[in-house]
């Protein structure tokens, strides 16, 4: 008995190995390539894994989806631009690689509560 727990639990430990440098992978990943409009399933794609699988283990290490993962670094460098230059935000939303400034408004006031404008203000 002993033996079976102990490569059972040698097993769950491999996994759980494997699932966290999938996550951290993936987070570097979207570090690389958040500037690009990257989605998760071309970052799955990459790595060799179905987008589902990398969503699901994300969401298991981390308690986020991955899509929000990746979203928090779009916002967070909108954030920095928008209080560090003189950018407008349509210059921003195409720095992000947004085809549609109008989408980057909505993205950003969905994430933060506030618009580019706003968040500037504060």
């Amino acid at each position: 008995k002993g033996k079976k727990n102990y490569a059972s639990s040698n097993i769950n430990n491999r996994a759980e190995s494997r699932d966290l440098q999938l996550a951290y992978t993936f987070d570097h990943y979207c570090q690389k390539y958040f500037l690009t409009h990257f989605s998760v399933k071309d970052i799955a794609r990459k790595m060799n894994i179905s987008a589902k699988y990398l969503s699901e283990i994300v969401s298991k290490i981390t308690g986020k989806k991955a899509l929000a993962i990746l979203n928090q670094y779009r916002i967070n460098y909108a954030k920095g631009l928008l209080l560090q230059t003189n950018m407008t935000p349509t210059q921003i939303a195409y720095e992000l690689n947004f085809e549609n400034p109008g989408y980057f408004f909505t993205f950003f006031k969905k994430a933060t509560g506030l618009t580019p404008l706003q968040f500037r203000q504060i």
